[in-house]
């Protein structure tokens, strides 16, 4: 399994593990054992790659559990800011592709001067993002989410794109290794295009 591959695979399994318990609870935030000890799992395969994507070498796995579960409490932030700003019925949400709800969330905390947001945490968010885009485009992703993105392939990596860039300004080793990621993906999507014409 290539380490493109990895950044990809294991953002979208992660969050879509969380995102499948949060739903079931309606966003009550209780998460099933069940759903728990997926997480547990899940989190020693992702250790190393959310190492190279932060650009910390000597993280520990405490510190690495804190990261995935602001992420996550985040993603969780996000679903239900959409809910109300968009004012949709309890199950409303699963019709909205996971990549506009972080991206509608995002936009309305970008400027917001209690948001918190560390340079540190932003990146870890922004790239996250720009996994969840790439993920659209992974063949072994595509059992993760019912649907493809409404998007046309050329929106989706400029949206990818923007979020690296301002994952650039946060954190260089984000962007240098995720924005190799993405043109990766984008080779294999124009290759698969191809394939198909001919």
């Amino acid at each position: 399994m290539s380490q493109q591959h990895d950044a990809t695979h294991y953002t979208s399994r992660i969050l879509h593990v969380y995102e499948q318990g949060f739903l079931a609870h309606k966003y009550s935030g209780v998460v099933n054992r069940k759903i728990v000890l997926s997480y547990d799992r899940i989190l020693s395969d992702i250790q190393y790659l959310l190492k190279r994507i932060l650009g910390h070498k000597n993280i520990n796995q405490r510190y690495i559990k804190t990261y995935v579960q602001q992420s996550l409490l985040t993603y969780h932030n996000a679903c239900h800011f959409v809910v109300n700003h968009l004012e949709l019925e309890d199950n409303g949400i699963k019709d909205i592709n996971p990549i506009k709800i972080v991206h509608i969330y995002l936009e309305s905390k970008r400027h917001d001067p209690n948001a918190q947001l560390t340079p540190f945490f932003a990146a870890s968010l922004y790239t996250t993002l720009a996994s969840l885009y790439l993920s659209y485009f992974d063949e072994s992703c595509a059992a993760f989410y019912e649907a493809p993105p409404s998007e046309s392939n050329h929106q989706v990596f400029k949206a990818s794109e923007k979020w690296l860039q301002i994952a650039h300004d946060a954190n260089s080793d984000a962007y240098s290794y995720l924005y190799e990621t993405i043109v990766d993906s984008r080779q294999k999507v124009i290759q698969r295009q191809y394939s198909d014409v001919l």
